[in-house]
């Protein structure tokens, strides 16, 4: 339960995109009810807390950065 709050509960963004105008806290039932079909369309991209993605994307990039390129940050 801490884990899920100290995460925001970030395996409910899926459910959030699937039923935008559903209220906050009806999410965590939906995803309960929903979660393999979520789970699904969501690539089956699940991590099981801050470990989990620690373990998998330390020292290798999940995926390319979209704009590599930042010397548009510099001042001229």
């Amino acid at each position: 339960a801490f884990g899920s709050l100290l995460s925001l509960k970030n395996n409910l963004h899926i459910a959030n995109h699937e039923l935008p105008k559903i209220a906050w806290y009806k999410l965590p039932a939906y995803y309960a009810e929903e979660k393999a079909l979520l789970v699904e369309r969501n690539g089956n991209y699940l991590k099981l807390g801050y470990g989990a993605i620690f373990r998998s994307y330390f020292w290798h990039a999940k995926e390319a950065v979209s704009h590599p390129n930042v010397n548009w940050l510099r001042h001229k």
